[in-house]
């Protein structure tokens, strides 16, 4: 009983309230001057501020309870103290399990998840006994980058654990290429490009899987093509003379290289050599698209896209192999689709291909590197080149090869961005992880929702294990489609954009143009939502400061994401509010309590005047009135 006095007591309210009112005014200045995501982890969702709203609502309880039993006069005191009480409790409900998230959509397309960005998900799949097992990691790294020393840890069992060393709320990538002989991708080349006089035009890395790889430095493009089989080096490093319409194809296995002419061999079922191995071209196609189902098929005559559709007939097998080659991309097969090689390989030259300016690297199987420059649309002749070498490629450009790297891996580390950056895409979360596999800790960098950086490989001893980083997704109940995404704007005065700089659109805002006359009012979506028990699509419409409501999700118009300056995306903010109707019912009682109080004493009033007048009247003397002579009248007159 001592306790709950104490509770109760005036100064422990005044100083409770006086603490909560100077605890809200800091996470006032904090959300005006950091951002909300910042107050909410630093103030809100701070365990002081929780242990503040919890000794304001001891406060509350100790004194409805001491009042116990409540007479009728103290009902309206109860109720307005049990009003803050729940209004305390909702608040409270509201920062623990409130959720905050974003739904991108672009028309036509549907949601059934929100993205919720507080919160990170770490995703490992490793190979076990049974097959792949699944880890998924959730936890909230905070609004800023962790200082040097902080990391999570969670821990090391059967020898697989994880570590996040570092985070950076904002990022920027660096990539490398190292040398790496056991867990290779492919070849790597860093290219330096200058012009006339010399002057710098760009520097890129070029690298390549087993189907080739390309990459375009300033105005130019280059290949760079690991070939798999020695014979195949010859056919790469001079063009065949005479290929006719449909060009030719070479053919190579175990040693045996076959030539054949399209135009003389389609059709027909040619034998390779003594191997018991044969090659039928099946289809010529000038101008080869994909389609559905995997096929393809020629959109015209010329030839722009040229490629052969295959049967490969191998000794052991009794049905062909279906196989393809393009004049494009020479090594480029279905071997990736089929998970496995096709021990023929095929070298397809047409006369019709154009090359863009630039040049062309071939990596022979022993590791040597031979390159052809494009010089007027041609490929010119084949020379080795290495680390160092600088050539002329035509056009008044040079290029120099910086490094080469036969087998290289691509390394990613993050370094954090600077706060002119933060407002990008690119510019995102990252996370330095440190997986221990088989007792051996390897640490690998994660950029958080990045279509390139999000999601990695690793080649262990145990298997192939991916892992991936992104943010946590929290299912929505219901099924949310954009119909159409519409801007609105409005006329502006010319003269209230003399001498302010253009303002460039940002992600998630709405954006305002340097240009007189008109600018952005607002981002209007009209989506269609469904659920298990509406299962007819219901429209609505959600603009800029319009926000619906939608079980238990408020859902608001929060920006859009553009596209060469058109809306492309809408960017919805949903939020769910446990605690909502808790504050309400507060509400309730506390403006409950307040008519009450006033309804009682009113006629305590009424009645405390009235006694009050009675008292004066009773105090004070009887006034007497005097007339004046009538003499004394007429006196004065005169």
């Amino acid at each position: 009983m001592l306790l709950i006095r104490l509770l109760a007591s005036t100064r422990v309210t005044i100083a409770a309230l006086v603490l909560l009112a100077a605890a809200a005014g800091i996470g006032t200045v904090v959300e005006a001057a950091w951002g909300r995501q910042f107050a909410v982890w630093y103030v809100y969702g701070a365990t002081w501020f929780l242990a503040l709203l919890g000794l304001v609502g001891l406060n509350l309880a100790a004194g409805i309870l001491i009042r116990f039993p409540w007479p009728v006069s103290a009902w309206s005191s109860v109720a307005m103290r049990a009003g803050m009480l729940m209004f305390v409790v909702g608040a409270a409900v509201t920062i623990v399990y409130g959720i905050e998230g974003q739904v991108v959509l672009r028309k036509g397309h549907d949601a059934e998840n929100m993205s919720v960005k507080s919160l990170c998900r770490l995703t490992v799949v490793r190979p076990s006994q049974r097959g792949q097992r699944s880890t998924q990691i959730t936890f909230a790294p905070g609004p800023v980058d962790w200082p040097e020393g902080r990391s999570l840890d969670f821990g090391v069992k059967d020898g697989f654990g994880v570590r996040v060393v570092k985070f950076l709320r904002h990022s920027r990538d660096r990539i490398e290429w190292v040398r790496d002989d056991a867990n290779f991708i492919g070849p790597a080349l860093q290219l330096t490009m200058t012009g006339n006089g010399n002057a710098p035009v760009g520097e890129e890395w070029l690298t390549s899987s087993v189907f080739g790889g390309e990459a375009v430095v300033g105005p130019t493009r280059f290949e760079l093509l690991p070939i798999p089989v020695e014979t195949m080096v010859a056919g790469f490093l001079k063009t065949p003379e005479n290929p006719g319409a449909s060009g030719s194809l070479s053919v190579h296995f175990q040693g045996r290289v076959e030539t054949l002419h399209v135009e003389d061999c389609l059709g027909k079922k040619i034998a390779i050599g003594s191997s018991g191995a044969a090659v039928e071209i099946a289809e010529y196609l000038a101008n080869a698209r994909p389609t559905s189902g995997g096929r393809f098929k020629s959109l015209g005559d010329k030839p722009k896209n040229p490629m052969l559709e295959l049967k490969v007939y191998l000794p052991d097998q009794k049905e062909p192999v279906r196989q393809i080659a393009f004049a494009r991309l020479p090594l480029m097969s279905l071997d990736g689709v089929r998970g496995y090689d096709l021990p023929v390989k095929f070298v397809y030259h047409h006369a019709g291909v154009a090359h863009a300016p630039g040049a062309r690297f071939l990596q022979s199987p022993d590791g040597k590197l031979y390159c052809r420059a494009v010089i007027d649309g041609a490929l010119s002749d084949a020379r080795e080149v290495t680390k160092g070498d600088r050539f002329a490629i035509g056009g008044g450009y040079e290029i120099a090869i910086r490094d080469y790297l036969p087998r290289a891996r691509q390394e990613i580390s993050c370094e954090s961005s600077p706060s002119a950056e933060r407002e990008s895409y690119s510019a995102g979360a990252a996370a330095l992880v440190e997986l221990t596999l088989g007792g051996q800790p390897r640490r690998l960098w994660l950029k958080q929702d990045d279509e390139q950086f999000g999601y990695r490989q690793l080649v262990t001893p145990q298997g192939v294990v991916t892992v991936a980083l992104e943010c946590d997704r929290r299912p929505l109940g219901f099924r949310i489609c954009l119909k159409s995404l519409d801007r609105k704007t409005e006329k502006r005065d010319a003269t209230e954009d003399a001498g302010q700089p253009n303002k460039e659109t940002v992600t998630g805002k709405a954006s305002v143009t340097g240009e007189a006359g008109s600018s952005d009012a607002g981002i209007v979506s009209l989506v269609d939502i469904t659920d298990a028990a509406h299962p007819n699509p219901a429209g609505y419409r959600i603009a800029t400061g319009q926000p619906i409501s939608y079980g238990r999700f408020r859902i608001c118009q929060e920006g859009c994401e553009e596209v060469q300056g058109h809306a492309s995306a809408s960017v919805l903010k949903v939020a769910t509010d446990p605690g909502l109707m808790i504050k309400y019912v507060g509400c309730i009682m506390l403006l409950a309590g307040l008519v009450g109080s006033t309804l009682m004493r009113r006629p305590r009033l009424r009645s405390r005047s009235v006694a009050v007048a009675q008292n004066i009247s009773a105090a004070d003397p009887p006034v007497v009135r005097r007339d004046v002579a009538p003499d004394m009248r007429i006196r004065r007159a005169a």
